[in-house]
């Protein structure tokens, strides 16, 4: 797997509403550019999960959520709340972090929901 950095950080004292943590964790773990992923709310923060979706979809994936701490022997995202208080998006395995796209590698507390990866056809991967 790649590791990719998140390159935007949320930073409320300069007018950063939001970072690019999921977009660089999504890219590590379908081994990406930071740059193949597009910016989830550029069409608006409304838009954010459909545009998610249907990034996985165009290529050949779907992303399950499951609430809760869920911890498949499996590379999968978590998000939940950084020791920064905010929501945040990193990858893990087994329930341990793998990667974290913030310099800090700080994690997040506790998973509040997991995105499984999964191929839409098996036998075509």
């Amino acid at each position: 797997m790649r590791y990719v950095d998140q390159t935007i950080l949320f930073d409320p004292a300069n007018r950063v509403e939001r970072g690019n943590c999921t977009e660089a964790a999504v890219a590590s773990i379908l081994g990406l550019d930071l740059s193949e992923v597009p910016d989830f709310r550029a069409s608006g923060v409304d838009a954010f999960w459909p545009s998610f979706h249907r990034f996985f979809r165009a290529r050949g994936f779907e992303a399950f959520r499951l609430e809760g701490n869920w911890s498949p022997d499996v590379h999968y995202l978590a998000s939940g709340i950084s020791p920064r208080g905010v929501h945040h998006m990193v990858v893990m395995r087994a329930g341990a972090l793998v990667h974290d796209p913030h310099p800090s590698k700080a994690g997040i507390a506790e998973p509040e929901h997991v995105w499984l990866i999964v191929p839409v056809d098996p036998s075509a991967s």
